[in-house]
């Protein structure tokens, strides 16, 4: 007899077989009966390659792969077992071998794993007609969750408890049919289930992530929220808190209606935080533990909240939730109980663990959670772990088992624990132990939010009276370690808390190098030392953070003396430099030398570096770098730059006599002493030859001034961009703290990433927003005698994309009135590093590039918006109209040439966002950029040119040829 969840599967699928189920992020969509088709083909495979087997594991980077054999499983009267796509190889051996298990269902290629037959995930050529006819399985799913002997446990849900969950959250939590739930969860933790399953008791879609590791996908995740048509998510509050942090104001554009929290403790703070942005959203903290089944209890969040807590509200219909204390069992207070039709069969293969966490009270099963609870008011409130499990962003874990596996790595009888301390797994020892090898070793073992992020060796371990481990010495021993509050002075606990508050951590080791941290870039540099300036009253270098990196230097900068300029050049006679000169080429040609000898690869170079070389566009970048009075010899830098070279491809690579990328393997780069005064003299004649020699040669040069302990570099153009002067910076401290350079990705990959998603159909498709709506000939034909070099607007927006796109809709309109047109195309210099699939942010090369957007004079702010994002979307996903264009500029296709007509040169004006720039430098900057007007007067009837910044909260623009615009 069928169950009757898949009785329900089978009646939605005949009732709404031609409406769409589900969209990927890519704008493709799915009906049902074209899903249940797929299921079904995957199931026919399912019967001939799982045959003997009743447990299907199955793994895979993409959910949409999860859910159709999940489906297919329960069509074959299987038992569907999603295996997590970051397990270590061992762990996955130790799972199947538990639940006897050889084989799993996978689309990851070869898997490194002992014993098991992998089997790629097919489907049939034919469907199965219908399910199986005899069903003797009552389990719907298993879950491997954290095991204190370090082996997983295999929780089972049965089909009645999933039926019930999953009926009685669409009871509370609406889900209409023009709603969309976004599926965010990886599919190997139990929320995942009531997600991508809403729709048999719901009437929305489903909307997928790209395929990928979870770390890609949820950097998808937060434009999907604001630029998609998402109205169901779940999340941790961690999660939640991030997605807030990265979109801000942006997220009241979002289509959201219903946000379910669940996993850890939800803050008061960040859920009155999101009553106060989305007034209108249905928030809801929920509560419960896989082993009951997903949710046991939820609480509607319809106001602000007053308590010191948010409670987990009241068990669902059909849960029953007691307390446990001394034996006990009571209504008020105590360990949590959870009974009711979600308490799971239990686990696989281990009864007497079962017999322990499952018990029997009045002749009702309950589930013992561990979690410690109290009753108020009619309310639930979690209080906390009655034992060492903890969760970290949402995921439960137990510290015995990471023990287990770092008592692997070290010798018998050595002292040690881990403990949760501020939102992270930290080690303790009292011996000194190699913390690198040992993380080294337990990714071996342990997935990676499972491993310490960082050491503490204590003098011993101290025990409590009872003779049990005195957790309390150790926090203690961790805070003089990493947040030595007694020992800060007073003024350096200002400039903490100043510093933290801007970069928005918890807290910052007094020594820790801020320019390693992940939120640290050149704007918050900025932001930093400005708010040290009005504070302190003093003037400071640009540069100030990069010579004093840490809240110690700081301080001790500040308490010391005020900042005295002095001037130790030195003058040199012409004959003196040009012999220097001559010295710095022959080491430059040495350089270029020594790179020949490596192996090469010819590859292709990106559509900008075409157009720079055919252009005969050159500019060269500097940067400087302080570095630390330990790395004071030659040879340690000549060691630091090496490995620079080897981890930032464009560093070893030229350009061919064709325009062809030519990389080359690794080697050693030799480094000139010099002073910086020489530096200083030469800096001219430097640029000069890194602009004119581009052909077969090496694009930058490194020089090491003594004087100073600094490493000056200069990149061309065609190898870097001023974001990526800050990855070369921060890779050069990591290489200097002994800290991996982890590259998701090299230049080459990029520029593989864009020429394969850049569609040929997409300029066409682009163009038809409007572009072939603006006038072609006479554009400008009003001019203005404007005495302002600039004017300003005030923005209520903070973060660059918004201000990005806000200011361009300011200019859009200023030159619609001014030159009385209906239409007017732009473009905006963006520099586009992650996109919805793949993350380039830490890759070294000029990957900027120019969005085309389209204006008419009667466009609200609004719909602006929503053209710009459309395009935009298209950028994100990789697909650059004008790499189609010119992807083998200077041949341009025949087809491609009206496209670049409309998309490039019947554009009327150009522009480029600079960021922030602090108050004092606002009137340098713009005379800067107003010298410019007389060097593009020429373009002044076809195009204007506009730089613009923010200041504050205004945005400040420069129309370079200025005269065109009234205001």
């Amino acid at each position: 007899m069928m169950n009757k969840l898949l009785e329900r599967y089978q009646s939605v699928i005949e009732t709404r077989s031609d409406r769409v189920l589900l969209k990927t992020c890519i704008g493709e969509q799915m009906t049902y009966r074209e899903f249940d088709q797929k299921a079904r083909s995957l199931a026919t495979y399912l019967e001939k390659r799982f045959a003997d087997t009743a447990i299907v594991p199955i793994l895979s980077t993409d959910n949409l792969n999860y859910l159709l054999t999940m489906i297919a499983c329960w069509l074959t009267d299987k038992i569907y077992l999603p295996i997590n796509s970051s397990m270590p190889s061992k762990k996955i051996e130790a799972t199947l071998s538990l639940i006897e298990v050889d084989a799993i269902l996978t689309t990851e290629g070869a898997l490194h794993l002992k014993g098991i037959q992998q089997i790629p995930l097919r489907f049939d050529k034919n469907g199965i007609d219908e399910a199986c006819k005899s069903f003797d399985n009552d389990v719907a799913y298993m879950l491997s969750t954290s095991g204190t002997t370090g082996n997983p446990k295999m929780v089972q849900v049965t089909f009645d408890n999933l039926y019930w969950l999953l009926k009685e959250m669409a009871s509370t939590i609406h889900f209409g049919e023009n709603d969309t739930f976004i599926i965010s969860t990886p599919p190997q933790f139990d929320v995942s289930f009531h997600e991508s399953l809403s729709f048999l008791f719901g009437e929305g879609s489903l909307q997928f992530l790209a395929a990928g590791p979870p770390t890609h996908q949820f950097k998808q995740l937060k434009e999907m929220i604001i630029n998609g048509e998402t109205t169901h998510i779940a999340l941790s509050p961690t999660s939640l808190k991030s997605i807030f942090s990265m979109t801000k104001e942006r997220i009241k554009n979002s289509k959201l209606t219903t946000i379910l929290l669940a996993g850890e403790v939800l803050p008061v703070n960040l859920a009155n935080q999101v009553l106060a942005l989305l007034p209108d959203i249905r928030l809801f903290n929920c509560y419960g533990p896989t082993e009951s089944t997903i949710y046991a209890t939820q609480y509607w969040i319809n106001e602000q909240i007053t308590a010191k807590t948010v409670p987990i509200g009241q068990p669902l219909k059909g849960a029953t939730i007691q307390f446990y204390r001394g034996g006990n069992v009571n209504a008020s207070r105590g360990e949590i109980l959870i009974g009711g039709e979600g308490v799971s069969k239990g686990y696989y293969h281990n009864r007497s663990l079962t017999l322990e966490k499952f018990i029997v009270v009045d002749g009702v099963l309950y589930y013992r959670t561990g979690d410690l609870g109290h009753q108020k008011n009619g309310l639930i409130f979690y209080e906390g772990r009655l034992d060492r499990q903890i969760k970290i962003n949402g995921i439960r874990i137990e510290l015995e088992e990471i023990e287990q596996a770092i008592q692997k790595c070290l010798a018998d009888f050595t002292n040690f624990s881990v403990l949760k301390m501020n939102n992270q797994l930290v080690l303790f020892s009292d011996e000194n132990l190699d913390f690198a090898e040992i993380q080294a070793r337990l990714k071996l073992l342990l997935p990676a939010y499972m491993l310490p992020k960082q050491y503490v060796q204590v003098k011993d371990f101290k025990l409590t009276p009872s003779h049990k481990l005195d957790s309390n010495y150790l926090k203690n021993e961790y805070e003089k370690r990493f947040l030595p509050r007694n020992k800060l002075n007073r003024q350096e606990n200002q400039i903490s808390a100043l510093i933290r508050g801007i970069l928005n951590e918890s807290f910052l080791a007094s020594t820790e190098n801020l320019l390693l941290l992940p939120r640290m870039d050149s704007l918050m540099q900025i932001e930093i030392i400005v708010a040290l300036e009005e504070k302190y009253q003093i003037d400071l270098p640009e540069d100030f953070i990069k010579e004093y990196r840490s809240i110690n230097e700081i301080t001790d900068f500040l308490q010391k003396s005020p900042l005295v300029s002095t001037n130790n050049e030195l003058d040199f006679t012409e004959t003196q430099l040009a012999n220097e000169y001559a010295n710095l080429k022959a080491i430059r040609d040495l350089n270029t030398a020594s790179i020949r000898r490596t192996t090469a690869r010819k590859t292709n170079s990106y559509y900008l570096q075409k157009a720079y070389l055919v252009d005969d566009f050159n500019q060269v970048l500097e940067l400087k770098v302080t570095l630390p009075e330990s790395i004071n010899s030659i040879t340690k830098i000549e060691k630091i730059i090496q490995i620079l070279v080897e981890n930032n491809e464009l560093l070893r690579a030229q350009f061919s006599d064709t325009n062809d990328l030519i990389v080359y393997e690794g080697y050693q780069h030799i480094v000139p002493v010099v002073s910086s005064s020489l530096i200083g003299s030469l800096d001219e004649k430097i640029k000069s030859d890194l602009e004119k020699s581009v052909k077969n040669c090496l694009l930058w040069e490194v020089y090491f001034a003594e004087d100073k302990n600094v490493l000056h570099f200069f990149f061309n153009h065609l190898i870097s961009d001023q974001a990526s002067l800050n990855i070369i910076e921060k890779d050069i401290f990591k290489i200097i703290e002994d800290k991996p350079i982890s590259k998701n990705s090299s230049f080459t990959e990029f520029v593989a990433f864009i020429d394969r998603n850049s569609l040929m159909a997409s300029p066409a498709k682009i163009s038809r927003l409007g572009f072939e709506n603006v006038v072609q000939d006479n554009f400008y034909s009003l001019a203005y005698d404007s005495k302002s070099k600039y004017f300003k607007v005030k923005t209520p927006y903070q973060s660059n994309y918004e201000n990005i796109v806000y200011g361009n809709f300011i200019l859009s309109k200023l030159v619609c009135t001014s030159q009385k047109q209906e239409f007017v195309s732009g473009s905006t210099i963006i520099d586009l590093r992650k996109f919805s699939d793949q993350d380039f942010s830490d890759v070294f090369g000029d990957v900027h590039t120019t969005i085309p957007f389209v204006f008419r004079k009667t466009d609200t702010e609004s719909h602006f918006n929503e053209t710009f994002n459309i395009i935009y979307r298209s950028f994100l996903a990789g697909d650059n109209v004008n790499n189609t264009i010119y992807q083998t500029y200077p041949f341009i296709p025949e087809e491609m040439k009206k496209y670049e007509f409309y998309l490039d040169d019947n554009l009327k004006f150009s522009n480029n966002f600079l960021g922030a720039i602090r108050e004092k430098d606002v009137a340098s900057t713009i005379e800067g950029l107003a010298q410019q007007q007389s060097t593009l007067a020429q373009f002044s009837k076809t195009k204007l040119y506009v730089t613009f910044f923010r200041c504050g909260e205004e945005l400040i623009f420069i129309p370079i040829t200025q005269h065109l615009l009234d205001f």
